[in-house]
């Protein structure tokens, strides 16, 4: 079993075909490949449903879950506010997902969240979502006493949908991501935010570029920082990152999805389904501390 499992780290298609060997590999397999899920079209969604509901012990098996397009090129139809969004079998899926961790909703429209925000598994920790992913409502949300970190993506929030985040029972990172430096200017306009967390760890602001001289990009955050309410707050950490894919186009989306998988509890040996890569970019990334 060991080597069977070993053999398809990194692979889903291999470990996929390994499950038609016999009844006891695929039953062996099948938690494995269903850890790390990535549903990046509204035809996934449904066949995914369809698993959960013929084989419901899989359910238990999802740790970690990724909704909707991951790069920017090719989203397919879950583009933001698609009508293809099967809005009620996603509802069905986050039912059964009792054990999730991690959760990334993408192009998600902030007029359907309403819908999902009540259905979102206690057990999860993590959220990634955007962009213009709406209002978390704390209030409602079942996980808000597991809930450790958020990241929000090109999202434009009010200060006190800042307040509210941060001010969460158990919340440790709240990160806010930008693709490019449209807007970003308002998440610096709300550092001084960072006194209601009072078990906060860290506020991140995460800005992609194309360029691969991070470090300028990085001078221009810290002076956007400079000076403003909240920036002398050693919690407080700016970062840069390249957004180019491999054809040398500038991919948000992509990025964004980069970020979620290097946060992810893979566990050991593990594979990503739906076609979904294991190893995350190359690309570069500078971290830095205000104050």
């Amino acid at each position: 079993m060991i080597v069977l499992l070993y053999a398809c780290v990194g692979d889903a298609c291999f470990a996929a075909s390994l499950c038609l060997l016999c009844k006891t590999t695929c039953e062996w397999l099948q938690p494995v490949l269903h850890r790390s899920v990535v549903l990046t079209t509204s035809r996934r969604i449904i066949a995914f449903e369809r698993t959960l509901r013929l084989t419901p012990r899989l359910s238990q098996a999802v740790h970690n879950l990724w909704i909707g397009p991951d790069n920017t090129h090719e989203q397919r139809d879950l583009f933001y506010a698609s009508s293809a969004w099967p809005v009620t079998l996603l509802h069905q899926i986050l039912v059964r997902c009792t054990n999730l961790q991690s959760l990334a909703l993408i192009n998600f429209a902030q007029h359907l969240m309403y819908r999902i925000v009540g259905v979102i598994p206690a057990s999860v920790t993590s959220i990634h979502a955007g962009p213009v992913h709406g209002h978390f409502d704390v209030r409602h949300l079942r996980c808000a006493a597991n809930l450790t970190r958020v990241t929000s993506m090109d999202t434009y929030l009010s200060d006190w949908e800042v307040q509210e985040l941060i001010g969460a029972p158990f919340l440790r990172s709240f990160r806010r991501f930008y693709s490019t430096r449209t807007a970003i200017e308002y998440a610096f306009d709300q550092l001084g935010a960072v006194r209601v967390g009072r078990l906060l760890e860290k506020m991140e602001i995460t800005c992609c570029t194309g360029s691969e001289d991070l470090a300028d990009t990085m001078e221009i955050l810290k002076g956007l920082a400079h000076g403003r309410e909240g920036s002398d707050d050693d919690r407080i950490v700016v970062s840069a990152r390249t957004s180019r894919d491999v054809d040398g186009r500038s991919d948000g989306i992509r990025s964004f999805y980069d970020d979620w998988v290097e946060g992810l509890d893979t566990g050991a040996p593990d594979c990503v389904v739906a076609g979904a890569y294991r190893s995350v970019s190359d690309a570069p990334i500078l971290c830095g501390i205000l104050g």
